[in-house]
């Protein structure tokens, strides 16, 4: 895949707001590593970045994504999820409905109607593993894994079903649909509150894992360099990592320096938690927090 270089990759996340309301949404906030493949080229998430029609989205081990839709509606993935904004188009009239399909092909996601989303109307599908979920305004919990893909209704309605099996209505809270791969669909049933919770969890943002989000006041420092060169090879590898690293150019004592900064941690305890990281103390182990 063609990759961006370390000068342009920081531009996607640098879009103005003004143009989110023409794109298919925005990331509100996430745990590294995490990565954006747009026409061929795949950069590192940041907070603030607007995303487009037919980007597609990944984590990695331990990353999370919260990501808000142009409508107001939520998704947030998982740890080791793959996403596609497969098709997402405004209303062509003023009462139209938001229409789009979002694709999880891998991991764990939820959906959910907000505030701001709820005055709109949409026609969305998710298509999870082999199975097509339709929702309009509801709160979802759904899982594609190798042997089964599972959805589970927290809220509101949606029709489920899969290509070979025909599809049924779910508006019971808790209901839960399992689709074997290779095997007949289960019928509905009720998922134990506590299930549901432990499902939940791994969508969200985790409180002192390296939270970073729009506006965050504090920066993590990882290493410091007195070549460009040395410092843009080393941000390229942050890259191809998920980490959403940046340069900073600072002059020190009469000599200039090139900093290695990751930003928008939500404070500083988020910060401390990224800079003592394992990962990141393998590989920079001066790397410390600051607020300015």
């Amino acid at each position: 895949m063609r990759r961006l270089s370390p000068i342009l990759a920081p531009l996607l996340a640098l879009v103005s707001v003004a143009v989110y309301a023409q794109a298919a949404g925005m990331v509100e906030g996430l745990q590294s590593p995490a990565w954006v493949e747009r026409q061929g080229a795949i950069v590192p998430v940041a907070p603030g970045m607007v995303l487009h029609p037919a980007d597609r989205l990944r984590t990695g081990g331990g990353g999370r994504l919260l990501l808000r839709l142009a409508e107001g509606s939520h998704v947030r993935l998982g740890e080791n999820t793959r996403f596609h904004l497969e098709r997402f188009a405004p209303p062509s009239a003023p009462d139209g409905p938001f229409l789009g399909t979002l694709g999880v092909a891998k991991g764990t996601f939820r959906f959910t109607t907000t505030r701001l989303s709820r005055p709109h109307r949409r026609h969305l599908d998710i298509r999870l593993g082999a199975v097509t979920v339709g929702i309009q305004g509801t709160d979802i919990w759904g899982q594609a894994k190798p042997d089964e893909d599972t959805v589970c209704l927290i809220e509101g309605d949606i029709t489920v079903g899969r290509d070979d099996e025909p599809a049924v209505t779910m508006n019971e809270p808790l209901s839960i649909y399992v689709a074997p791969r290779g095997g007949p669909v289960k019928p509905p049933t009720r998922v134990p509150e506590e299930q549901l919770a432990e499902g939940v969890k791994q969508t969200q943002l985790s409180a002192g894992r390296g939270v970073q989000v729009i506006g965050g006041p504090w920066h993590v420092s990882l290493a410091s360099f007195r070549h460009a060169k040395r410092a843009t090879a080393a941000l390229r590898g942050l890259h191809e990592q998920g980490q959403p690293a940046r340069i900073s150019t600072l002059e020190m004592e009469g000599k200039r320096w090139h900093r290695l900064v990751v930003s928008n941690f939500r404070n500083r305890r988020e910060a401390e938690a990224y800079a003592a990281s394992a990962e990141i103390m393998a590989r920079h182990p001066g790397a410390w927090p600051y607020r300015r």
